[in-house]
């Protein structure tokens, strides 16, 4: 059982930590926007900067964990059925 998902859990799992951690992130910095804080940042770069880590970072790794799930996990599986 273990075998069958870990070849793609190694990229997934840390796709998903990374972008539940930018939405907390997102979620942190537009209240302190909202309460006009001292700490707040211009919500234009923040979007940005998330954006583009969703888009260079997240995207690829779920795409590669999908290419895994997709062709090498079969094969992994034909070993162990």
């Amino acid at each position: 059982f273990f075998f069958f998902f870990f070849p793609h859990g190694i990229f997934e799992i840390p796709a998903l930590i990374l972008s539940v951690s930018l939405g907390t992130v997102l979620c942190f910095y537009m209240v302190l926007f909202l309460f006009r804080h001292k700490k707040a940042v211009p919500m234009l770069e923040l979007c940005t900067n998330i954006l583009r880590t969703l888009l260079l970072v997240i995207f690829p790794m779920i795409v590669l964990a999908a290419i895994i799930e997709s062709y090498i996990t079969p094969l992994i599986m034909q070993l162990f059925l």
